[in-house]
């Protein structure tokens, strides 16, 4: 019974210390909003597509980094990636046009600590004459 406690606290310890390590967080959609730290990864569905991005305060604003990219099918298959850089002021927000009808907004807070990404549905556009 001691082994079995002992084998069960080191796997529990190797899972913490292993998600501490990379420290992405998984999100399903952040149609409600999602909240970022500082160099936190996080991986998250964007439409039919997946992303992946990141933030780092510098001179109290929030520089972002996401990468957007389509599920590859099949092994070998080729997909194309696009990568989104913003350097936004606290208290404000960048959105990200998603090719699908979908816009993604990242919003920095006032002290530029922390950030929040928001999945937002185009109803419609174009222009108007």
């Amino acid at each position: 019974m001691e082994k079995i406690t002992s084998l069960l606290k080191a796997t529990l310890l190797a899972a913490t210390i292993s998600a501490s390590a990379t420290g992405i967080a998984l999100a399903g959609s952040p149609a409600s909003g999602t909240v970022m730290k500082p160099l936190q990864g996080i991986a998250f569905a964007a439409g039919p597509k997946h992303a992946v991005g990141y933030f780092y305060p510098k001179e109290n604003r929030c520089k972002l980094v996401v990468t957007v990219a389509d599920t590859p099918n099949g092994a070998g298959e080729t997909f194309d990636a696009l990568r989104h850089e913003a350097n936004i002021g606290p208290g404000d927000f960048d959105q990200f046009n998603l090719s699908s009808g979908e816009t993604l907004e990242f919003n920095c807070s006032t002290d530029a600590r922390t950030m929040v990404i928001k999945s937002v549905v185009n109803i419609a556009a174009g222009t108007v004459k």
